[in-house]
């Protein structure tokens, strides 16, 4: 079963988010601040992240950037989860080297859609 970990500040977005991933079929691990989830992922190795960007600690980018930095997590798929829609922060999320960029509100089905096509064996990005 493929694992998961999710890094949300809001209660019920996080809620939300592992629900939907749960259901279908995923293991998950769902922490409320930057400096767990990444604590999480070096610990877990994970098959894939789902980040905000506005977390408490340790934002998501700082995150994003301290896995792509890491040897062992330098591959693992990022899917950046967040409110925040100007383009200089959804360039930072792109060129940190985000997988995949999902603006809230969304729709369930765009996360779950993005998570199987990162997890595919070809590798397809989203």
């Amino acid at each position: 079963m493929p694992s998961i970990v999710i890094a949300e500040d809001d209660p019920s977005i996080r809620d939300l988010l592992r629900q939907l991933l749960v259901l279908d079929g995923f293991k998950v691990t769902a922490l409320s601040d930057g400096s767990s989830a990444l604590d999480a992922v070096l610990a877990e190795n994970p098959d894939l992240v789902v980040l905000d960007l506005m977390m408490p600690h340790m934002d998501g980018l700082s995150v994003l950037h301290a896995l792509r930095e890491n040897d062992a997590t330098r591959s693992t798929p990022v899917v950046i989860v967040t409110a925040k829609i100007d383009d200089e922060t959804t360039w930072k999320g792109w060129s940190g080297g985000c997988d995949y960029y999902l603006t809230k509100p969304f729709e369930p089905d765009d996360l779950i859609s993005a998570v199987h096509r990162l997890l595919s064996p070809t590798g397809a990005s989203a």
